[in-house]
């Protein structure tokens, strides 16, 4: 038989396994889908008996996140620091453990172990666009964005941009970065971000509660909690920094965030535990 009809037969019956598959898969999906939908929708009935407004669509898919622990090194100041000062930045005599201080001729960054940082700059990142200038520098800075705010003005041709960090994909509420543009150009960050996230190790084996395990979470603690609202609008899954023993060392918990009609509730995505907290200032 001639190479070229063997080659054919093969690329037949590689098609043929392929649309089996797929006769396979997509039902399992459908079903998985339609399964959500009828939780979600127990979900909605479930807080309207309670007297309670929530929008089944307004769940969303859960992700399976861990506990993260990141390891503070000071090396990983080099890239946010060199991509705002330039090559030829110095550390200054101040600097510490915990806080470092750069200079060059085109302004300076303190970095600090907690996640704080300022940078003031002379010769800023400049353009029309301030969004698209605010996430060219985040890519030079090696920080990804879960959320970016419309540019605020603040004054005459002062005008801010705010960031949340994210981490692995969704959101590190414990971040956010404050742009400052005089004339469309970068003059100041300040804020909270987390270095070398991409070193990230996870810890522990439980993964994070559902969506919808979140949500009875809350409408359980209602009274411990005073809640009197009759809304629930968003719902959020992400990351929160919480303490450790050690200075040097991150620990980045799962959480749900929900929005009401009366404030925000962050509800641990490990313990289940429920608190108050405010706005991290997403749209």
């Amino acid at each position: 038989m001639p190479a070229s009809q063997v080659k054919n037969i093969v690329i037949a019956i590689l098609l043929c396994v392929c649309v089996f598959l797929l006769s396979l898969v997509i039902p399992l999906r459908m079903e998985e889908k339609n399964g959500k939908n009828a939780m979600n929708e127990k979900m909605e009935t479930l807080f309207a008996s309670y007297g309670l407004t929530l929008d089944a669509e307004s769940i969303p898919v859960s992700q399976s996140l861990f506990l993260l622990e990141l390891n503070l090194d000071q090396a990983s100041d080099l890239t946010p620091v060199t991509a705002l000062l330039g090559q030829e930045v110095l550390a200054q005599d101040d600097s510490t453990r915990y806080l470092s201080s750069y200079r060059s001729e085109l302004g300076q960054c303190q970095i600090s172990r907690d996640g704080s940082f300022q940078a003031q700059l002379t010769q800023g990142a400049a353009g029309n666009d301030l969004k698209e200038v605010t996430r060219e520098v985040l890519e030079q800075m090696g920080v990804g964005a879960a959320y970016m705010s419309e540019p605020v003005r603040l004054s005459a041709g002062i005008y801010q941009v705010q960031v949340i960090q994210s981490l692995l994909g969704v959101p590190n509420f414990s971040t956010r970065l404050s742009f400052r543009y005089e004339n469309n150009v970068l003059t100041e960050i300040s804020g909270t971000v987390f270095w070398g996230t991409a070193g990230v190790k996870r810890v522990g084996d439980e993964p994070s509660i559902s969506a919808e395990d979140a949500l009875v979470r809350l409408l359980s603690s209602r009274n411990q909690l005073g809640w009197v609202g009759k809304s629930v609008y968003t719902i959020r899954q992400g990351y929160i920094r919480t303490e450790t023993a050690s200075t040097s060392i991150v620990r980045f918990t799962p959480v749900w965030l929900v929005e009401t009609d009366t404030g925000y509730f962050q509800i641990n995505g490990i313990t289940g535990e429920v608190t108050s907290t405010k706005s991290p200032s997403m749209g």
